[in-house]
């Protein structure tokens, strides 16, 4: 099982016909994330793979309980979290060792001309992820103001 945080944008992003195909379980603190993701499952034909749980990233252990995932993956959705590191360190626990901590965020670079969300740095990002014990972290920037983190525990 993996887990998507953000679900608006992650599950419709993630699970598509004759792609994945596995069951996924989608985190957020939207419900307007959860009826866009349900009108795409619809459409696409996935609603049976998708499971929504209300909560935030930084509350994971508690929502989830013993739950470990394959994978867990932050869709540009750091700028809704309250506590960064807890909900980096809430991932750790939650996820089976081995397994994938993916991370596609907007930096500072991006600039702050269409919305007034908060910013991450890689090097913010790559700290926190280290000193919470990640390692092997594959980062790429595609664009300015944009980047894609890989790691595992």
């Amino acid at each position: 099982m993996s887990l998507i945080l953000a679900v608006e944008t992650g599950i419709c992003a993630i699970v598509l016909p004759g792609s994945w195909q596995k069951p996924v379980i989608g985190l957020d603190i939207s419900s307007k994330g959860f009826a866009k993701a349900h009108k795409t499952c619809q459409k696409l034909k996935t609603c049976h793979l998708i499971k929504c749980l209300d909560g935030k990233a930084e509350d994971l252990k508690n929502i989830v309980k013993s739950e470990k995932f394959n994978a867990i993956t932050f869709i540009h959705s750091f700028h809704h979290i309250g506590n960064i590191k807890q909900a980096i360190d809430q991932s750790r626990q939650t996820l089976k060792k081995g397994r994938q901590l993916i991370i596609a965020e907007y930096s500072p670079e991006r600039g702050k001309k269409e919305d007034k969300y908060k910013r991450f740095t890689i090097k913010f990002i790559l700290d926190l992820l280290i000193k919470n014990g990640f390692r092997n972290i594959l980062i790429k920037q595609p664009e300015i103001g944009f980047f894609l983190l890989n790691t595992k525990i």
